[in-house]
C-alpha cells in the first residue's frame, strides 16, 4: 500500500491555521467535513523547510511569507507539515524519494481524513505536488506550483553563484548556513532594501533545523527527480508561479512545466528571486486565492 498513517510525531509536526479566525491548531483536523472536501488547502514543505515553531506559534513556512499564508487563511484551511525527516518528523526507515515524499502525503490524508485538497507547493515541495497529482490524481483538486522544476535532462541548472552554495559543504551551524543562502534566495537590490529579511530568515530556518545527513538525502533525492514525459497526464488546473530573478530554480523551468501541462496558467514576479513567495508575500496570496477561488 502506497503511503503511511502517520505516526503521532508527524502529527505533532504537523499545524493547521483555520480560515475565517485564523487560530492554529497543532494536530487538528482541516474543521467540518465541508472544510476537508471544499475548502482545504495542502502545501507539502520544500527542501530542508519545517512547518511551524514547537510551540505552535505563526512564522513563515519555508519560504512562504506569513503575509501569504494569511492571505490564503482568509478563504481556505491550510495544512502545512513537516516532510519525514525535516523539522518534527521522523526520518523513517525509507530511502528518501520525491515519489515517497508524495505517498506519505497520500498516507498523511489519508489519516486525518481530508478526501480532497487543492496543494500549494514551494520549491521541492512543488515537485513534491507534481508527483502528488500524479500518483494519487483523486486526493488533488487544484495545483499552484512555484519556483520548481520537472527535473531531468529538459530542467535548468542553478546559476553559478548557486551551485556555489548549494554545493558547498553545509555548516554545523545552522543560523551562519541559513545566512549563507539569503544572497541566492532574494536578489540583491531588495536586500539591500530590506536587510532585515536575514535575521528573520534564519530565525526561522533555526526552529526546527534539518540534520546535515538528512539535508543530503533531499538533495539526492531532488537529483533523481523527473516528471517530464509525464506531466501532460496532470489533468488538475494548475497555476504555475516564479520569480524572474530566481538562480536557484531559473524561470526557464516553470516555463517549461506550464507548457506540459495541459491549459496550465503561469505567471512571473520580476524583480523576484527564488523566495518570492516571502518576497512578494501580498501579492502571491492574492494570485492564489483568486485562482483557487475560481469557478
Amino acid at each position: 500500500m502506497r503511503g503511511f498513517v502517520p505516526t503521532p510525531n508527524a502529527k505533532e509536526a504537523l499545524w493547521t491555521r483555520k480560515a475565517a479566525d485564523g487560530a492554529i491548531e497543532k494536530g487538528d483536523e482541516l474543521g467540518t467535513d465541508q472544510d476537508r472536501r471544499h475548502r482545504g488547502v495542502l502545501q507539502p514543505g520544500g527542501l530542508g523547510t519545517a512547518a511551524g515553531d514547537a510551540d505552535g506559534t505563526d512564522r513563515q513556512h519555508g519560504l512562504v511569507g506569513s503575509r501569504a499564508v494569511d492571505r490564503l487563511a482568509c478563504d481556505f484551511s491550510l495544512l502545512m507539515f513537516d516532510n519525514r525527516g525535516a523539522g518534527r518528523s521522523s526520518t523513517g526507515m525509507r530511502p528518501f524519494s520525491v515519489k515517497q515524499f508524495a505517498d506519505d502525503t497520500a498516507g498523511l490524508m489519508r489519516g486525518l481524513g481530508i478526501e480532497r485538497a487543492h496543494v500549494i507547493g514551494v520549491s521541492m515541495g512543488g515537485m513534491i505536488a507534481q508527483e502528488l497529482a500524479l500518483r494519487w490524481p483523486g486526493l488533488v483538486d487544484r495545483l499552484v506550483l512555484c519556483c520548481t522544476s520537472c527535473g531531468g535532462i529538459h530542467s535548468t541548472l542553478p546559476r553559478f553563484q548557486a551551485m556555489k552554495v548549494l554545493f558547498r559543504p553545509r555548516s554545523d551551524d545552522v543560523v551562519e548556513q541559513a545566512l549563507r543562502s539569503v544572497p541566492v534566495l532574494f536578489p540583491e537590490p531588495w536586500l539591500t532594501e530590506h536587510p532585515e529579511i536575514r535575521e528573520q530568515f534564519a530565525e526561522s530556518v533555526s526552529q526546527a533545523p534539518i540534520s546535515r545527513q538528512n539535508a543530503q538525502r533531499q538533495i539526492r533525492a531532488v537529483g533523481r527527480f523527473n516528471t517530464y514525459r509525464r506531466l501532460p497526464f496532470i489533468k488538475q488546473q494548475t497555476l504555475v508561479l516564479c520569480g524572474l530573478q530566481d538562480v536557484i530554480l531559473p524561470p526557464e523551468n516553470s516555463l517549461v512545466i506550464a507548457r506540459r501541462i495541459p491549459g496550465a496558467r503561469l505567471k512571473v514576479f520580476e524583480g523576484a528571486g527564488h523566495g518570492f513567495t516571502s518576497q512578494c508575500a501580498e501579492a502571491v496570496g492574492d494570485t492564489a486565492s483568486r485562482f483557487l477561488n475560481a469557478t
